[in-house]
């Protein structure tokens, strides 16, 4: 019988167009495709870029000094449920790690969760879909026409 093994780690260059989500303070100021991206999406109206860039900047270190350790910590522990009570009732109920509690906090306390479909959004004049130019936010992947022919 042989031993398994890992594959031999090699280091990863400091260049990588990926960098390593562990020595990150900000997502947003590491990822420079994301930022060219964003410019060349709002070259016609510096506001909207000015705005994105601020909102993403700040979330960028959010994400990096509170969503990731919390992430980390909701993975590691995935919700747990109770089928029955100690008197065999039956109870169906779910508990949730902390961190799962701590990231809601932050998605919806922040107002992200809402963001395209609310007007006044961090200054914004109207939903945040506004300032993107994208269809507002839906629950399906598919095109409205082909939702609108599958409608009964």
């Amino acid at each position: 019988m042989t031993a398994w093994a890992l594959p031999e780690q090699h280091p990863i260059p400091a260049d990588h167009p990926i960098p390593d989500p562990a020595s990150l303070h900000n997502y947003y100021a590491a990822n420079r495709h994301l930022q060219r991206a964003l410019a060349c999406y709002h070259r016609h109206d510096p506001a909207a870029l000015a705005w994105a860039e601020h909102y993403l900047y700040e979330w960028g270190g959010v994400c990096a000094r509170q969503v990731a350790p919390l992430y980390d910590a909701a993975k590691r522990n995935p919700p747990t449920l109770k089928t029955h009570d100690r008197r065999g009732e039956r109870v169906d109920e779910l508990t949730f790690h902390p961190a799962y509690h701590e990231l809601e906090r932050l998605a919806y306390g922040s107002g992200i969760a809402s963001m395209c479909n609310r007007p006044g959004f961090r200054g914004l004049l109207g939903p945040a879909r506004n300032w993107t130019s994208s269809p507002p936010c839906t629950f399906s992947s598919r095109p409205r026409a082909a939702s609108a022919a599958l409608s009964p």
